[in-house]
């Protein structure tokens, strides 16, 4: 079973592990992706301002940051052994993430600047393929060493025992 960046929306993670933890067969493995409490210090250092930190974080919907000690302690009360982890998303990619989302969700007037460019003509100024181009030159050298002991990411592989 694979979660990739979902755990952190659901308020009730604890419950939703336990209902992955019981429909995994005996030996089947669960990849998840968690954001790691490195994220949300990422946050606090770069914005220095407490309401700025939950605004972002209300508007990705991130209900915790839990650790991967953590998440190990609840996998384990579930039946679950943790058999692999890695950190990932260098500071340096999460600033790009960051300087991505915060050029997204600019209001220059009552909606966000994504929106505006999705839904009108002055989002056809700018072909897709430029887009995706300038995006690659910007973002795939940081994807190269994705695993970084500073990530502010988490992929956790567990079996169920």
């Amino acid at each position: 079973m694979i979660s990739n960046s979902t755990f952190e929306h659901i308020r009730q993670d604890k419950k939703a592990l336990s209902e992955v933890a019981r429909v995994i067969k005996k030996g089947g493995l669960f990849f998840i992706t968690i954001p790691d409490p490195n994220l949300n210090q990422f946050l606090k250092r770069k914005l220095k301002n407490a309401t700025k930190v939950e605004m972002v974080n209300q508007r990705i919907a991130h209900s915790h940051y839990r650790s991967l000690d953590q998440w190990q302690k609840i996998m384990v009360k579930n039946g679950l052994r943790v058999v692999s982890h890695k950190k990932y998303f260098s500071p340096k990619a999460t600033q790009a993430w960051l300087n991505l989302f915060s050029m997204a969700v600019f209001k220059p007037y009552k909606r966000e600047l994504w929106s505006y460019l999705k839904d009108s003509p002055y989002g056809k100024l700018m072909p897709k393929k430029i887009i995706i181009w300038l995006l690659n030159i910007y973002l795939l050298p940081l994807m190269k060493n994705i695993y970084h002991q500073q990530g502010s990411w988490i992929l956790i592989i567990a079996q169920k025992e």
